[in-house]
């Protein structure tokens, strides 16, 4: 089954074949310290539609000129130790651009290096949650794996290492990744999904505190489950809107989350963020997302293993430059059951990241001394699942970037 929805967005993502086949630009990411770097679809009755982009909302003077000097407040009383002097500087800049991803990562971090583990975590996955960067993209799920690593969430840990690397590589993140690794060089650990959950209801107050904010809004699964899917797969949807307001309108500007409900005999389960848009109504940003699946596979032992492969398309148009920045990811994740009775999910596991930066108006006639940075780039991969449970991923052609070759290789799949 086949589910898309066009929106304006934010988010990250890889396509599937025969057995199981075979990422935006916008502010720049926060400068971290110097040894460090600093996820829609269409569930059924869920769908959205696009929204049109209006002119860019303008900051005063004054505003903006106090915004950065709480950014460089901020930075300098980090860069000096004073993390409780950073964390309110990095206030003050979101009392004057509430939600601003830049600021929001920053904080995160100051807050991770205090050891609020849960406030960093919050400010780190709304920042993904509203930017199209992939610097800062990149930046956020390295600050991710860190609080992962210090909690001892091995797994979680390697699997935002492995989104961060999507979003551009870096070698300190590939080698915390390979530290994570060194221990099993031909297994992947896939990650538990959250639950049970009694009801809806509990579900919901799951996702809502997983969103930590106070005004979004929860939508459960509806209908019936997949077609054919295992584990009574279905989609639940939280939306964070882009004003504060109560209540909420779940199909005005905002972020969209994604989340992956299963079913089984232990009990209902979810895996959040499967796919996230940030769509402002603004900024000449667009996102298609389509899900397809789930699909099954029942291997020689007896086992079920359950893939979905997403497809995400994200622009991000410059008319000041007259450019546009566009890029299509794919992916796939693997859920299956272990001992424990919890099922659990690896990936993604790319199959094609590509993207490029082009002319917007051919015909468009140039402002004098205009320069163009212009770019393209494609990878494009085959996942197989082996008869014996183990997922092999080959590239298609030569790779141009190391972090096209985060899951090159035969790997033993690890569920709990």
């Amino acid at each position: 089954m086949l589910m898309s929805a066009r929106i304006c967005a934010v988010c990250a993502t890889c396509a599937l074949s025969a057995t199981l086949l075979s990422a935006c630009g916008g502010a720049p990411a926060p400068t971290p310290p110097a040894d460090e770097p600093s996820a829609v679809g269409e569930a059924p009755g869920q769908a959205r539609a696009a929204a049109k982009p209006s002119p860019d909302p303008k900051m005063k003077a004054a505003d903006r000129g106090a915004y950065r000097a709480a950014l460089r407040d901020g930075r300098a009383a980090h860069r000096s130790g004073d993390l409780p002097a950073a964390i309110a500087a990095f206030d003050r800049a979101l009392a004057l651009f509430a939600d601003d991803p830049r600021a929001l990562n920053e904080r995160g971090w100051a807050r991770y290096k205090g050891g609020d583990l849960q406030g960093a975590e919050a400010d780190t996955r709304q920042a993904l949650a509203r930017t199209v960067d992939r610097r800062l993209i990149g930046a956020s799920w390295y600050n991710l794996g860190r609080i992962f690593e210090d909690r001892e969430q091995a797994a979680e840990a390697a699997d935002a290492y492995r989104r961060s690397l999507a979003a551009r590589p870096n070698a300190i993140v590939q080698a915390r990744l390979e530290t994570l690794e060194q221990n099993d060089q031909a297994s992947m650990a896939a990650v538990a999904l959250a639950g049970p959950f009694a009801d809806d209801a509990a579900l919901c107050a799951h996702l809502k505190t997983a969103a930590d904010v106070e005004h979004a809004a929860c939508l459960p699964p509806a209908g019936p489950p997949i077609a054919g899917a295992p584990f009574g797969a279905r989609f639940a949807r939280t939306f964070i809107p882009l004003w504060d307001e109560a209540p909420p309108d779940p199909e005005g500007p905002g972020s969209d989350l994604w989340h992956l409900v299963l079913d089984v005999p232990a009990g209902r389960f979810v895996l959040l963020d499967v796919a996230s848009t940030y769509n402002p109504g603004a900024f000449g940003i667009y996102e298609h997302v389509e899900f397809a699946g789930p699909s099954t596979r029942t291997l020689a032992d007896g086992r079920t293993l359950a893939w979905l492969a997403v497809d995400h398309n994200r622009g991000d148009s410059d008319m000041g430059l007259n450019e546009v920045e566009e890029w299509n990811e794919q992916y796939v994740l693997v859920c299956g059951v272990g001992p424990s009775g919890v099922p659990a999910c690896l990936g993604p596991l790319h199959t094609r990241r590509a993207g490029s930066r082009s002319i917007l108006f051919e015909d468009e006639e140039e402002a004098p001394g205009v320069e163009h940075d212009l770019w393209s780039h494609a990878a494009n991969f085959s996942v197989e699942l082996l008869a014996d449970g183990a997922v092999q991923v080959k590239p298609d052609g030569a790779l141009a970037r190391d972090a096209d070759t985060a899951h090159v290789g035969v790997h033993r799949l690890v569920f709990p």
